[in-house]
């Protein structure tokens, strides 16, 4: 897990289901949990972790759902 305090209270989880060192391809996950943020916070944020997302993974999507 990863937390923050760069992007406001949050919660990052990353998940895969073979080790991050191996040269195998796998299906990733990386959830970011936020409160507090306004709408504008909220967007910066997104785009922020999509475009490391983005550097990271081919295909990469975002899925967001508010609380």
């Amino acid at each position: 897990m990863i937390a923050t305090g760069d992007f406001g209270p949050g919660l990052g989880v990353l998940y895969t289901s073979v080790p991050l060192d191996s040269d195998g391809q796998a299906k990733v996950t990386f959830t970011l949990s936020t409160w507090g943020l306004s709408d504008t916070e909220f967007f910066e944020v997104t785009s922020d972790w999509l475009g490391w997302w983005q550097g990271l993974v081919e295909g990469a999507e975002v899925v967001v759902a508010a609380a």
